[in-house]
């Protein structure tokens, strides 16, 4: 029963007596050599803290198998006979789903960091280049281009200042043609 036993794709069970020596195994040649398991340490440790009421509870630890691999075992107590059933599975086999879960969420969050880099940087430049026409244009007709007109066309706050902007410079270029023309007025006279 325990060698048709199918652990995952590299673990096995077995059967060890209350002393560690293995009464039942998939490679039945370790159990006609009356294989010695008691100093396996995840073999040795229930076996040292074995209870009445030890039959109930199942540990797991991690120890290494026959071939010397790192595996996750588990065991449980057979009460009326004293012995243990253990149940190991290679480590690596064990969490390889938790290492492919944790390199998942590396990738997707360092690609969400891309997209947010990305998307910033292509807001900030949205942002940033009619500030920019604003700035210059305002700079223009500061200099006395007074028939300069700035084109923001953003559909937000920064359109409307530069259409204030333009407002504002067709009322100095009124006010500075009416000037132009009361000065003229009064040279004649």
């Amino acid at each position: 029963m325990v060698s048709n036993l199918k652990v995952g794709k590299g673990g096995n069970a077995y059967v060890v007596d209350e002393r560690g020596r293995l009464i039942a195994h998939p490679d039945i040649s370790l159990v006609l050599q009356k294989t010695d398991f008691s100093a396996a340490s995840q073999v040795a440790h229930p076996l040292q803290q074995r209870v009445a009421t030890a039959a109930t509870s199942v540990e797991a630890m991690v120890g290494r198998d026959v071939r010397g691999t790192e595996v996750l075992s588990a065991h449980a107590t057979i009460t009326p006979l004293n012995w243990s059933v253990f149940v190991e599975l290679p480590v690596a086999e064990a969490f390889a789903s938790l290492y492919a879960s944790i390199w998942r969420t590396v990738v997707l969050v360092l690609v969400g960091v891309v997209i947010s880099i990305t998307a910033s940087l292509f807001l900030v430049r949205r942002m940033v280049s009619p500030i920019h026409a604003l700035r210059a244009g305002a700079a223009r007709i500061g200099a006395g281009a007074l028939d300069q007109r700035i084109e923001v066309n953003t559909g937000d706050e920064l359109q409307a200042l530069g259409e204030e902007f333009n407002r504002m410079t067709e009322r100095l270029q009124e006010s500075y043609t009416g000037l132009e023309r009361k000065v003229e007025e009064r040279t004649r006279i």
